[in-house]
């Protein structure tokens, strides 16, 4: 009989292997995937085909030793970005199948996280020529420019390098081509030397501990301290490179802020909010923030409590004597024609006072009276640059929120500067700070 048609089929016995058409076709399709994927190339009549993932493996190679090519100093990093800029549009015309920008990213990021003597051997050699250029006592940090300045010993400008590489749009270009991971880097190197430099600096000021700390306070108290000339010197270099680290953070602020701007609000208000303000920044907010080139908190070790009080009694100590300097002049525009707004005192004084600024903001309740009264009695005695060093004393007072000065005694400093029509000395304060003259002030 037939079987009914409800009933399930006999099963039918396979005799030989690969006998169906489908295990045919499915075979052949697997040799012709594998003829692919391991040949170069493929040549059929006279065409050539390359297989994607062997044409895109090659094509990462060669814009990866291109763009290693191009970060090379001393170019700019202006000058990587628009040489990168032109190589991604010249690429994009090779096959528009392809997703040439998610490639080059890709290539990009990769370069920036994994291939450290590329990204770390030109931040090198950029830091090292802003080091050199930073150590010259010629060189400024213009605050109203955001940018430091070459200007001659009679304080007019002077054209410099230093003026290009520490422009806002050169520190923008630097973010874009290195990342958050190569000004990362860079700023944790130079942190790196701010903290050895503090270190040094307030071991100078621990071996003036018993001078400083004396209740009565003495008009020539200064002539007594020991490393004078070390101590104004290394906090002058600080206040430098706090200033350099300033305009990194501001130029990668500027790149985060106009492509995160709705995530940077947000770390924004999450820093600046009460809770925040109450308990501190949780560690990994800081670390996103710092990542968006939100270095509020800044970098280098600081010291608070008895360091950073006796960091200003040092220098309100030191303030008549930096009243007689003779290379300490405050000019608020530089000299000559075409003049721009500086707010700076020669050979670059004016560091010390951001030096301490920096060192003192996690300090809590300083006493800044000493600094008060030896700042109001320069007017009354004959010093050569009394106004200057009021001056000085003002920005360090003022920053912490404090009225201790006038602000018609400032404004009148400010003035008295302004209008004084003497040449400007020509020397250096290394060479005044170690001349036979200042030596002997100091007593044994």
């Amino acid at each position: 009989k037939k079987r009914r048609k409800t009933m399930v089929n006999r099963a039918t016995v396979r005799k030989n292997l690969f006998e169906s058409k489908i295990e045919t076709v499915t075979i052949g399709m697997k040799e012709l995937l594998k003829a692919f994927y391991t040949k170069n190339s493929i040549t059929i009549a006279s065409y050539k085909f390359f297989p994607e993932a062997f044409f895109l493996e090659k094509l990462t190679d060669k814009i990866a030793e291109k763009i290693k090519g191009l970060v090379h100093f001393p170019n700019l990093p202006s000058q990587i970005k628009l040489s990168l800029s032109a190589y991604q549009t010249a690429l994009l015309h090779i096959d528009p199948g392809l997703d040439i920008s998610s490639l080059f990213k890709e290539v990009l990021y990769d370069l920036r996280a994994n291939d450290d003597i590329v990204t770390h051997t030109y931040l090198t050699k950029y830091k090292d020529k802003l080091f050199n250029t930073l150590s010259s006592p010629h060189c400024y940090y213009n605050e109203n420019m955001s940018c430091f300045m070459f200007m001659t010993p009679k304080m007019e400008m002077k054209s410099d390098v230093i003026e290009m590489l520490t422009s806002c749009d050169e520190m923008e270009a630097l973010s874009e081509v290195f990342g958050a991971e190569g000004l990362s880097w860079i700023t944790a190197q130079i942190g790196e030397n701010i903290t050895a430099a503090i270190a040094k600096l307030l071991h100078i000021v621990k071996d003036n501990t018993n001078l400083i700390n004396e209740p009565r306070d003495k008009d020539d108290a200064w002539k007594h301290l020991v490393n004078v000339p070390e101590f104004i010197l290394t906090a002058i270099d600080i206040g430098k490179k706090v200033g350099l680290v300033q305009l990194l953070d501001q130029g990668h602020e500027n790149v985060t802020r106009n492509r995160m701007e709705y995530l940077y609000g947000v770390i924004d208000m999450m820093i600046n909010s009460e809770m925040s303000n109450l308990l501190g920044v949780p560690d990994t907010i800081e670390t996103i923030a710092s990542g968006l080139g939100y270095n509020k908190g800044g970098i280098g070790d600081r010291q608070d409590g008895g360091s950073s009080q006796l960091l200003v009694s040092m220098v309100s100590t030191l303030l008549p004597f930096l009243a007689n300097l003779g290379t300490s002049r405050f000019f608020q525009t530089s000299t000559g024609n075409n003049s721009v707004l500086l707010d700076v005192h020669q050979n670059s004084l004016n560091c010390l006072a951001d030096a301490v600024m920096y060192i003192t903001t996690n300090g809590s309740m300083l006493d800044y009276q000493q600094l008060v009264r030896h700042a109001l009695s320069l007017p009354l005695q004959n010093h050569k640059n009394s106004m200057g060093a009021l001056i000085l004393a003002h920005s360090i007072i003022s920053a912490e929120g404090k009225n201790g000065i006038p602000y018609s005694v400032f404004q009148s400093a400010l003035l008295q500067s302004s209008t004084d029509q003497k040449e400007p000395d020509s020397g250096t304060l290394v060479h005044e700070l170690h001349s036979r003259k200042i030596t002997k002030l100091f007593k044994k």
